[in-house]
């Protein structure tokens, strides 16, 4: 799919890249139709570009009745990203975990959903290594212990035994952690491998796994003072050595000269005052949405996350790594008030089989209603200042798992 404008459901993104040691390879975020080399903006950095990329803005969910593959490869290309792995048992488990998957991308899901919910993330997952062994093999069809190399490459050898051409990508994994002021900080411990399937129309699409047990993490806390120094040298201008490199590139526009009009302060007050009905909106709609008609299941869910976000803008979050029932007992001792009532139908919701059919007769209103009568005894200030801090809602536009 390299260098095709013609994929749907992507959006241009410009991002500047400074490096601080030498690579073999330029990267950038998926995919970059051209990259232009810059000027360091000070001896610390080894080199600097700038990427243009098409950066896919589609759900998975969309994709499911699309077809895999691309007419415009050739048998060669076709045949390597179908070459399948000699053991079959990497078929056998494919076919039985996708028995009553109907398209090629509901498949890719089923297996994806399988390692995310089964696997177990750890560095030392203890393999005996011995020569020629199948290292992946013996997470697949062992303990389920591994990482991200493990888990890309036994989905590509599962997807290919079902037809569905899919290659190991490469790169970084990171979040909004280690960003400040639109900079990210990456370094040599996210580098990341993932599983992809080649959608017609679509190009390359991630099927990353991040499994939901972890035991063994190698994050380490990102050094702020370093990545405000760096920031400081980097500045707000890059100077581009070639300005010849993207003449060919239709997609690129040419900066323009015209000046920016600075608004008058009844168009503030008027901006001012449209953010506050939105936030106030989208603030109660995070709070109350669990009162729309949904299946329980759904209204579960929303219920659980309400109260997670107004916890989390009380002070209350959960911890990076921390189950769901060491949140709710935290809470409680914290509070001296029991929450999170809902943990116990969240968890069945989750892990047990036909759990959205357990968790139908369950007293939702019931539920809320205690919920809400331990916020009650919560100061008004503290409830009011709760309601005004923007970081749950942050954290749910930005699709974070409650």
């Amino acid at each position: 799919s390299e260098g095709d404008t013609t994929l749907e459901g992507r959006t241009p993104v410009v991002q500047t890249v400074f490096l601080l040691h030498q690579t073999n390879l330029a990267f950038a975020i998926d995919f970059p139709l051209s990259i232009r080399e810059g000027k360091p903006p000070s001896d610390k950095f080894v080199a600097a570009y700038q990427a243009y990329s098409m950066a896919p803005t589609f759900k998975v969910e969309s994709l499911a009745g699309l077809k895999v593959g691309n007419p415009a490869w050739d048998k060669e290309t076709r045949e390597h990203y179908l070459e399948p792995h000699p053991d079959p048992r990497y078929g056998e488990l494919a076919k039985k975990l996708t028995d009553e998957a109907n398209s090629p991308i509901q498949k890719a899901k089923v297996l994806q959903d399988y390692m995310v919910q089964n696997s177990i993330y750890t560095l030392r997952p203890g393999h005996k290594k011995e020569e020629g062994a199948d290292m992946t093999a013996k997470y697949l069809f062992g303990d389920m212990r591994g990482y991200c190399v493990h888990f890309s490459k036994a989905g590509v050898y599962m997807l290919r035994a079902l037809g569905i051409p899919s290659r190991v990508a490469t790169g970084y994994l990171t979040d909004l952690s280690q960003s400040r002021d639109g900079h990210i900080l990456l370094r040599m411990s996210d580098r990341h491998a993932w599983t992809e399937v080649y959608i017609e129309g679509k190009g390359w699409v991630p099927f990353d796994v991040q499994p939901i047990q972890v035991e063994v993490h190698a994050e380490t806390p990102v050094d702020q003072e370093m990545l405000m120094e760096l920031m400081d040298m980097i500045g707000m201008n890059f100077e581009v050595l070639d300005k010849d490199l993207d003449k060919d590139e239709a997609a690129l526009e040419e900066e323009s000269d015209q000046s920016i009009a600075i608004p008058g302060p009844r168009t503030l007050l008027i901006w001012l005052a449209c953010l506050l009905v939105a936030y106030v909106g989208l603030k109660g709609f995070s709070r109350y949405h669990w009162y729309l008609p949904a299946p329980a299941a759904i209204r579960l869910k929303r219920g659980y996350r309400s109260v997670s976000m107004t916890l989390h803008d009380l002070g209350h979050s959960r911890k990076r790594g921390e189950t769901r029932q060491e949140f709710a007992q935290r809470v409680l001792q914290e509070t001296g008030s029991p929450f999170l009532g809902m943990t116990p139908g969240i968890e069945t919701l989750t892990y047990a089989p036909n759990g959205s059919e357990r968790i139908k007769h369950q007293n939702l209103e019931q539920l809320m209603k205690q919920e809400q009568a331990y916020f009650q005894e919560i100061p008004l200030w503290q409830r009011v200042l709760a309601f005004l801090n923007p970081s749950s809602l942050a954290r749910w536009l930005f699709r974070y798992r409650w």
